[in-house]
């Protein structure tokens, strides 16, 4: 006659009595041990910016009515998402950079506060809440790492020291499908050359004036048009796609994308490069160049200012 063996007892606590299961525990994804207080992690995170409309949450009503219900995926709202069910906590991330609709990110900088305790001398704690978080993002988006604890009131935007983006265009070669949503591919070839040139005044280590580096309805918005680019870079690779890379301080909105676009007008031979000398040296206050198509641009990394004692 089969016999049911008995419920495994309850652990017992130091008195002897059974001891009552932490419901948290069930749903706690990261089985890492809560703290008494609030602690502030820094991250990185890499996304493709296909599916997204921008990492910033936006209003949905507005986003609703212009773009259709479904359009209202930000990379910040997923990541907030991934963190309440991995915490149980509600968190409101901060961010270093406000990526637009279609832009991608290897080395984007978040922090955000929970009372999650992991020891910053624990490579596994760090591991395991890497892995409960990431299980619960979808595939489009990944954190990488947790870089240190930083001050409670820590803030990636004004942190910044510098910042590195990297275009990608191919021109003059058949397509490459599978590089659709990664890489600017145009039929037209371009006289790289003349770019090369054109992108030797518009690096500096002294700010420049970039107010026609940015849409003319953003110049209002703008504290000041003043940013220094230290560099801009042009190599091709073996697969004949142009890399531009470009790192400064600060970027006006848009500013990196239309860079490319004003290059590309030179490489077509619409501007030339003492014109795009005179965009930063006499600027006026319009441009009607187009900006690149923001699925060539990725956000490679971010340089964070040397702040960080431990909270």
């Amino acid at each position: 006659m089969a016999t049911t063996s008995p419920a495994p007892a309850e652990p017992a606590a130091d008195d002897g009595r059974p001891r009552k299961r932490n419901k948290r525990d069930k749903s706690y994804g990261s089985y890492l041990p809560l703290g008494s207080a609030l602690r502030t992690y820094c991250a990185t995170v890499s996304y493709d910016g296909s599916g997204f409309i921008g990492f910033q949450l936006q209003d949905l009503q507005d986003a609703n009515k212009s773009n259709g219900a479904a359009a209202a995926r930000t990379v910040q709202r997923v990541l907030e998402d991934a963190l309440k069910r991995t915490t149980g906590e509600t968190i409101r991330l901060r961010f270093a950079s406000r990526t637009d609709k279609g832009v991608h990110a290897v080395g984007q900088v978040i922090a955000f506060a929970s009372a999650v305790a992991i020891d910053d001398d624990s490579n596994d704690d760090t591991s395991v809440f890497l892995r409960a978080i990431n299980n619960r993002l979808p595939d489009d988006v990944v954190i990488t790492a947790m870089t240190r604890r930083v001050p409670a009131d820590f803030e990636p935007r004004r942190q910044n020291k510098a910042k590195c983006y990297i275009y990608r265009l191919r021109h003059g070669a058949t397509r490459l499908p599978l590089q659709r949503h990664q890489v600017w591919q145009m039929a037209k070839p371009l006289n790289v050359d003349a770019m090369v040139e054109a992108a030797g005044f518009l690096q500096s280590d002294e700010a420049q004036d970039f107010r026609m580096f940015t849409p003319s309805k953003a110049l209002d918005e703008a504290t000041s048009t003043w940013c220094t680019v230290t560099k801009v870079h042009l190599h091709t690779d073996a697969d004949q796609i142009l890399h531009v890379q470009v790192v400064g301080n600060r970027f006006l909105y848009k500013m990196v994308r239309t860079i490319v676009g004003v290059l590309v007008d030179v490489g077509l031979g619409k501007l030339t490069p003492q014109q795009v000398r005179d965009m930063v040296t006499h600027p006026t206050d319009r441009t009607l160049v187009a900006g690149a198509p923001p699925h060539g641009l990725v956000l490679q990394w971010i340089q964070l200012k040397e702040c960080f004692e431990q909270s």
